[in-house]
């Protein structure tokens, strides 16, 4: 399936919480939404799950690492998967 993958957002944690991250996404979501396509990233950070869900990505999968005791992965999605 054809699709984006949102490799790296990241905002120095002096600037988080005043947009600046939430701009870049948008931004990119655009582009995305222009052209139809879906979005897939991933997080390990459970904070970021609900900024991501603000921009419509749902969790597709959440998985524990291996030999990494407490360090949890995220896959979201956003747009159409049955493409």
């Amino acid at each position: 399936m054809p699709h984006y993958y949102l490799f790296m957002l990241g905002v120095c944690p002096a600037a988080q919480g005043k947009g600046i991250g939430g701009r870049l996404l948008a931004d990119m979501l655009g582009r995305v939404d222009r052209e139809g396509m879906t979005t897939y990233l991933e997080t390990q950070n459970e904070r970021n799950v609900r900024f991501y869900r603000k921009f419509g990505f749902e969790v597709a999968a959440e998985e524990p690492f291996p030999k990494l005791e407490g360090l949890r992965n995220w896959g979201m999605l956003r747009g159409n998967v049955d493409q």
